[in-house]
């Protein structure tokens, strides 16, 4: 008698084989050959016996394992289960057909047990939490540093404050608020000096809980507009030299408007409709010219096309304001200074709006009554057809053209073109 999982020969006492540790079956020896024959040829169970097709690893009714390699004895190899005997099923082998000679197909792969999967699942979720652990980390870092920078957000505004840290006496204990923001302005009074616009404009601190806070930028670009957003005026002041103490009590300073930098004059200018903007950092051009000693002068903050648009809004501003004036001058006269318009080549340039608006302030400086008027809505300038001249006027009355001369003669203008004595019907 011999083991049927691995063909050690047995006694007939033997339980199992000494060889292979095998529990010794009870069939006899022919079952026993035709059984292993049946398992070589891939047919049947050798654990119960059913009918199990090729190519299987696990036998469909027990599910025993299929793994059987054959040797090149004819034999099982080791580790083999030997064949269980299943409830009310024949435990007589089913003939298999003659073995085929030649290589055998591979064993298919065993699949991945479940420890394995577990395994990968818990290398998942311990990836997951050191996921979040790092983002919980780099959330509290970002926090911690806007909390130290001081970022604050006060009524809508955004308002940046830098903190510092001072000395208190010998322990060096407290800390004072250092304002980054720009300050806010008003302007109190406003007047014409010297062909420009002087005015004075009182500060305060952006930031209300700082106790440092100092307007000292060589670059503070001063913008003043009217209620209906037209420019004012415009320049960049160095405050460097003359800072202005932002937390000390009604901080102010005069700031004087040179042309080329201002396009209202002070009879058009309420000083509580104005609207003041301050930015640091900005560069002027051309040279600052000083009104007045005690005021502070800036450089140009406009050239080119933006300042030649905000200058023919003032033409049309101040045409507009003007225009009750010169309904005066249909039935008395008056005399003309001057008429331009824009291209107009003369006294060796070419005019543009900007020319055309310092030539209106330089005759208002001299003869304060001046208007300025568009010829197009007065008969006196439309008898031969359109006209488009920027005019100005001298707004003094005059009962007679002669009397009109003798004031153009009085004043150095009778050259026959820089004065003429009209009347506007």
């Amino acid at each position: 008698m011999t083991c049927v999982g691995c063909g050690n020969a047995l006694e007939p006492e033997d339980g199992f084989c000494p060889q292979c540790g095998r529990p010794v079956a009870s069939s006899s020896a022919a079952d026993e050959t035709v059984l292993r024959d049946s398992v070589l040829g891939g047919q049947v169970c050798p654990r119960c016996g059913a009918t199990v097709e090729a190519g299987n690893m696990f036998c469909t009714q027990c599910g025993g394992r299929i793994d059987v390699m054959q040797t090149a004895s004819g034999v099982a190899g080791e580790g083999d289960l030997p064949p269980i005997a299943m409830p009310g099923r024949a435990e007589t082998p089913v003939p298999l057909p003659a073995k085929q000679t030649g290589a055998q197909p591979p064993t298919e792969p065993v699949a991945a047990s479940a420890g394995s999967k577990t395994d990968k699942r818990f290398i998942m979720v311990i990836a997951a939490i050191v996921a979040i652990a790092l983002v919980a980390v780099i959330g509290a870092f970002v926090f911690a540093r806007a909390w130290n920078s001081g970022v604050r957000d006060v009524g809508g505004d955004s308002t940046t404050q830098t903190q510092s840290d001072s000395t208190n006496g010998p322990s060096g204990s407290g800390s004072s608020t250092v304002c980054d923001t720009a300050p806010k302005a008003t302007v109190t009074s406003v007047d014409d000096v010297n062909g420009g616009l002087l005015l004075d404009v009182e500060f305060s601190s952006a930031c209300q809980s700082a106790d440092k806070d100092t307007l000292n930028d060589s670059g503070t670009k001063v913008t003043v507009t009217d209620a209906d957003g037209n420019t004012v005026a415009a320049a960049v002041f160095d405050f460097s030299a003359d800072p202005v103490d932002l937390t000390a009590s009604a901080p102010s300073a005069r700031l004087g408007f040179s042309s080329g930098q201002f396009w209202q004059l002070a009879d058009q200018i309420s000083p509580s409709a104005l609207t003041v903007s301050v930015q640091s950092g900005a560069k002027g051009s051309g040279a600052a010219s000083e009104l007045q000693s005690g005021a502070m002068a800036g450089s140009d903050a406009l050239d080119g096309d933006a300042r030649e648009n905000v200058a023919h809004a003032a033409l049309e501003q101040r045409i507009k304001q003007d225009k009750s004036t010169a309904s005066g001058f249909y039935t008395t006269y008056t005399t003309q200074l001057s008429s331009k318009r824009l291209g107009l080549k003369a006294d060796g340039k070419t005019w543009t709006y900007q020319d055309i608006w310092n030539e209106f302030v330089s005759f208002r400086t001299k003869y304060p009554n001046s208007i300025l008027i568009w010829s197009n809505d007065y008969p006196t300038y439309t008898k031969n057809g359109p006209s488009q001249w920027y005019v100005t006027l001298s707004g003094e009355r005059f009962a007679t053209t002669d009397a009109g001369d003798s004031w153009c003669t009085a004043k150095g203008l009778n050259d026959g073109e820089h004065c003429l004595v009209v009347d506007l019907q």
